[in-house]
C-alpha cells in the first residue's frame, strides 16, 4: 500500500466509517480472485527483508534529524530528551497494543482492512523508533 493512500484509509478508519465500508467492499472485490499462492518462504523473506529495511530507513530518518536538530539548535536538556524517549516508547507499546490480529483476519489475508492494521502497526513502530533515534543521537 502507498504511503499516502494508507494516510487516507486510515483517516476513512476514524473520521469517515461508511465512506470505508464502501472503499473496502470496492477493493475486496478487485482483489477476491488474487488468493496468495506464495511459497511460505518467500513470504517470510520478504518479510524479513522488508521490515529490516523499514529499521534502517527509520534509523537514518531519525540520525538525521538528530544531526540536524544539533547543528540548529546545539545539544538538548535531559528534560526534552527524556520527554523524546518517553513518547516514543508510548507509540511503540501504543503501536503494540492497538494491533489486530485473528479477530480481523480472513483466509486470504488481502481485505483492505488488513491492510489497514499492517500500515497503521508499520507505521507507529516507524514513528516511534524514528523518536527514539532522535534521543538517542541528539547530542
Amino acid at each position: 500500500m502507498k504511503f499516502f493512500r494508507g494516510i487516507y484509509l486510515t483517516y476513512l478508519v476514524f473520521f469517515n466509517k461508511d465512506r470505508f465500508v464502501k472503499e473496502e467492499e470496492k477493493y475486496n472485490e478487485q482483489n477476491s480472485n488474487n488468493l496468495d499462492k506464495s511459497s511460505g518462504i518467500y513470504l517470510i523473506r520478504q518479510s524479513l527483508y522488508g521490515s529490516f529495511l523499514l529499521i534502517l530507513i527509520s534509523g537514518a530518518v531519525g540520525f538525521c534529524i538528530s544531526r540536524s536538530l544539533t547543528i540548529f539548535l546545539g545539544s538538548p536538556s535531559k528534560f526534552y530528551l527524556t520527554t523524546i524517549q518517553g513518547v516514543g516508547t508510548l507509540i511503540l507499546l501504543w503501536a503494540t497494543l492497538a494491533v489486530r490480529g485473528w479477530d480481523i483476519q480472513t483466509w486470504s489475508g488481502t481485505t483492505l482492512i488488513e491492510s489497514i492494521n499492517r500500515w497503521t502497526y508499520r507505521f507507529l513502530c516507524c514513528f516511534g523508533t524514528i523518536l527514539l533515534v532522535v534521543s538517542i543521537f541528539w547530542t
